[in-house]
């Protein structure tokens, strides 16, 4: 399909905007898309767009193209932004990845209501896509390919140039006079896409000079049977999910059959918005959790993520990293502490009810320490003392929280856990004003309620 002003500027039409914000890395295909948004802008068809070029400052060219970028857009009258960011791969991630998630969180975050985000991918990139997603043995929702249109933040994401194949796009650009980079890191086979785009494409297209068009019709099959598989996925989503801790209820779980298991189990993971496990893992997970004894706590982790069982539930979280309970960390006590490696803060809230005495607490040395066994809390209401443990299993927080949940101590004597319980030596007077805790900010998978400590 030959591009032309027209068929671009239906496709916009059709997705409204208050502000397109271009992503303009100054190659040729972002480069045919801001010289079609800058000529409907001219003859008022959209209103002013906005481009965006990051910096990923991965090659030694990244200065001179936010230059390139930022003279195209003088020239157009465009309004221009250049962002920085950290696109180094972690380990086990491909720096292709990393690029692309690096980029898009910068996106995400500049836009707003009613903004649509335009991205420059085309039917080549289609093809690639399905493609690569095949050999690494995609189900139906990665052999849908890159859709055209999409949420993305608190705005949309809209690919206009999809339908028009990389040919029709060199020869706009050739027949405007536009200027663009190359980047040269598109010519290294090493990436798996330029090896695709430079040793396969051309081979298959040479027996079916077609096949972006057709890999194109594929995907759009596939889009249309996984819409049909998240309404199924959905519709059994919510049977077993526990939607106020995001967690699935494994009794009812196993009243599917094993092919509405595992679309539920993706439906969960990918609305949780985390990296998809292998066929492999699935089938673990599923097998592991739901025939798991009633007293055992399986656990599977993955890339950014990890499954727990505990009771009756399976719980969803970011994967967790090696923790030293032997820590020790000093509290000034006056305002709120945030707690080292991603485990949220404990703020301070002063008010009437049930806490820690605000006398006590301003008298007294305030630190934060880690179960290290053996612990035992007096509590207002029962008799004795009663171990972390015992209270724990009371209050159903599951195992790998216990030795995360932070035990704040005055004068090295337990005063508080998190916002759970006060010591009753600790507690002040209903009706004053006492330092109430509340735990923010942890994700485990696990929330302990109400501000506010329970005193039992």
């Amino acid at each position: 399909m030959k591009l032309t002003l027209e068929l671009f500027r239906a496709t916009l039409e059709s997705n409204p905007a208050s502000r397109y914000v271009i992503a303009f890395s100054g190659g040729l295909d972002s480069s045919v898309l801001l010289h079609l948004c800058t000529s409907l802008n001219q003859v008022g068809i959209i209103p002013d767009p906005i481009a965006i070029h990051i910096n990923h400052g991965l090659q030694r060219e990244a200065e001179s193209w936010d230059c390139h970028c930022r003279d195209v857009c003088e020239s157009f009258s465009i309004p221009y932004r250049s962002i920085s960011v950290n696109a180094r791969a972690n380990p086990g991630e491909s720096p292709e990845d990393a690029a692309r998630k690096a980029r898009y969180r910068a996106f995400e975050g500049l836009m707003t209501n009613q903004d649509v985000l335009l991205t420059a991918h085309h039917q080549d990139d289609q093809a690639e896509t399905v493609l690569l997603r095949l050999f690494r043995g995609a189900g139906v929702q990665g052999l849908a390919g890159i859709a055209e249109s999409t949420n993305f933040g608190r705005g949309r994401l809209v690919r206009p140039l999809l339908r028009f194949n990389k040919q029709s796009l060199e020869e706009f650009a050739r027949s405007e006079n536009l200027r663009w980079i190359e980047d040269s890191s598109n010519s290294d086979p090493r990436f798996d896409r330029n090896f695709l785009r430079q040793h396969i494409i051309p081979v298959l297209k040479n027996r079916w000079p077609n096949i972006d068009k057709t890999i194109s019709r594929s995907a759009g099959h596939c889009g249309e049977a996984k819409l049909l598989l998240e309404l199924r996925a959905d519709e059994f989503l919510n049977r077993v999910h526990r939607k106020n801790r995001n967690t699935l209820r494994i009794d009812r779980l196993k009243l599917l059959d094993d092919a509405d298991k595992r679309l539920v189990l993706r439906q969960w993971i990918n609305r949780s918005g985390y990296k998809m496990p292998t066929t492999i893992l699935i089938h673990r997970i599923l097998n592991e959790t739901i025939n798991a004894m009633v007293d055992r706590n399986p656990r599977i982790c993955w890339a950014d993520a990890e499954i727990n069982r505990y009771r009756n539930e399976m719980y969803l979280f970011p994967r967790q990293g090696k923790f030293d309970r032997s820590r020790v960390i000093k509290w000034s006590g006056g305002q709120n502490l945030d707690m080292p490696q991603n485990f949220g803060s404990l703020q301070i809230i002063r008010k009437a009810g049930i806490g820690i005495s605000e006398k006590q607490w301003n008298a007294g040395v305030v630190t934060v320490k880690f179960r290290q066994g053996g612990e035992t809390l007096r509590l207002i209401n029962r008799q004795g003392n009663h171990t972390l443990k015992k209270l724990f299993q009371e209050k159903s927080i599951p195992p790998w929280v216990r030795n995360r949940i932070p035990l704040i101590y005055i004068n090295e004597k337990l005063a508080a856990v998190a916002d759970c319980w006060v010591s009753k030596g600790f507690a002040g007077e209903s009706d004053g004003n006492n330092i109430r805790l509340r735990w923010v900010g942890c994700d485990l998978g696990w929330k302990s309620g109400d501000s506010g400590h329970d005193v039992v």
